[in-house]
């Protein structure tokens, strides 16, 4: 499906089979873009991979254990809702995987431009989640528990991953051909 920004870079082209079914197909007009360091790209994209999948897991293994952390609002609010750019940071590397040598103008701005803000907002809200928990280390050190401490460390490499896939973005570009 393509969205009204990008509905200017299509040409439909109408043809008339043998059969007299009318075809329709999808021409792409728009300006085309390429990978600015293509060797790079390549070995990018698997380490952005492997850094959202090591997210998930930490993600996942933060929130399972028993914790007073996961009953505390302030840090369990930014935690959870870092499932959410962190899910379409995933879905945008694996797009990644899929372009070829020339890619239209919406992949462009899906590697310029939306991986980097989920990137971000992923990097901001495990950053406000990983606040909050030392926050309550300092005000509720008497009541953490062992839970806690896996939330702790968790929370901290969740921190860390996101730090770097955004650190990462630059090394992925796409620039008009």
């Amino acid at each position: 499906m393509i969205s009204r920004k990008y509905s200017k870079d299509y040409k439909l082209t109408h043809t008339v089979q043998e059969n007299g079914k009318i075809k329709t197909d999808i021409k792409y007009i728009g300006t085309e873009y390429i990978i600015a360091d293509e060797e790079n790209f390549k070995k990018t994209r698997k380490i952005f991979l492997m850094l959202a999948v090591l997210c998930w897991i930490f993600f996942i293994f933060a929130i399972v254990p028993k914790s007073a952390s996961s009953r505390t609002f302030y840090i369990i609010v930014p935690f959870v809702s870092c499932a959410i750019p962190l899910f379409f940071l995933t879905g945008s590397i694996i797009d990644i995987f899929q372009i070829k040598s020339t890619i239209t103008r919406m992949q462009a701005d899906k590697i310029n431009r939306t991986l980097p803000a989920q990137a971000f907002a992923f990097m901001l809200l495990s950053g406000a989640a990983f606040l909050g928990f030392a926050i309550s280390c300092i005000i509720n050190f008497k009541k953490m528990i062992a839970g806690d401490l896996i939330y702790g460390i968790s929370s901290f490499c969740v921190l860390v991953l996101s730090a770097v896939i955004f650190s990462l973005r630059k090394k992925i570009y796409a620039k008009e051909k």
